[in-house]
């Protein structure tokens, strides 16, 4: 999903992150059938046009784990980004490769200990170890930490980094965002607390993110606009350590069931924008 308009990111400095089993992966009832977004598009108004633009779009295995996410559409239907995901007999996700116009550019590995989830990431030439995450779960198998609280020391580099969320009904109503990076003593430390409400109807992406995890950590670091948690943002209250704070409210469309999201807008400045979605049924 593309990036938003520096104001728009400005304003949006926080993803919201959701709990989501390691182990999904129900079977599909027929007499329940799911409906799974395919294409997620942007759409914005800046008074005079209006703009639509596929921005992702989502392949599916037989057992609906998604096998393929394709990011950032550009010109004759192609994509900048390709990320293909790996899975063992329980429906896990162990491995991904990222792809950037053909060409592969990492591979991460995935290994899951008691309540955490380890991401290696990897350069796909050499397997030298580039970096690595944790999302660690809580007692109800929420993710409520991205990163960790840990400093991380590499000569004369010393950073922390993490995400904490609380959660009420299955969403994040509290997102706690840090930041802390020094390098030769020269240190920069942010600090975001997001306030979440939201509606009853169904999340269209809570589904991806419940058979496979770490489509969160991908969403967070692309596109702040979405709900990662069981139901549909309604407001985001933003506070930050330099005394800013800001509050940004959506408008959901559903179908005549209430069930399937149409679309979901805001507006940063006067600008309109939103998303609208595409789903297969299964």
């Amino acid at each position: 999903m593309s990036k938003r308009s520096m104001s728009q990111l400005m304003l949006l400095a926080i993803v919201t992150l959701a709990g989501c089993k390691k182990n999904d992966g129900p079977d599909t009832n027929p007499a329940n059938p799911l409906y799974l977004p395919v294409v997620i598009y942007n759409t914005a108004n800046d008074g005079s046009n209006n703009l639509r633009s596929a921005v992702d779009s989502i392949v599916y295995n037989a057992d609906n784990t998604p096998a393929t996410l394709f990011m950032q559409q550009i010109q004759n239907q192609e994509w900048r980004q390709r990320i293909q995901f790996g899975y063992n007999e329980r429906q896990q996700c162990i491995s991904i490769r990222w792809f950037s116009s053909n060409e592969l550019k990492e591979l991460d590995s995935l290994t899951y200990t008691g309540n955490k989830i380890t991401v290696y990431k990897q350069d796909p030439i050499n397997h030298r170890l580039r970096d690595s995450l944790f999302i660690t779960f809580n007692n109800d198998n929420q993710a409520s930490l991205f990163g960790s609280k840990d400093t991380v020391f590499e000569e004369n580099i010393k950073r922390v980094r993490y995400t904490e969320l609380t959660y009420s009904d299955r969403n994040p109503v509290k997102i706690l965002d840090h930041r802390f990076d020094s390098f030769f003593e020269d240190a920069t430390s942010t600090t975001d607390e997001l306030t979440c409400t939201y509606d009853n109807h169904p999340n269209p992406l809570y589904e991806v993110f419940s058979r496979n995890p770490y489509i969160m950590n991908i969403i967070h670091q692309d596109d702040n606009t979405l709900s990662l948690g069981k139901n549909n943002l309604t407001s985001l209250v933003i506070r930050n350590n330099g005394g800013s704070n800001s509050t940004i409210n959506f408008d959901h469309h559903y179908d005549a069931d209430g069930n399937l999201s149409s679309s979901q807008a805001s507006a940063v400045s006067g600008e309109k924008f939103g998303i609208e979605y595409r789903y297969i049924k299964r």
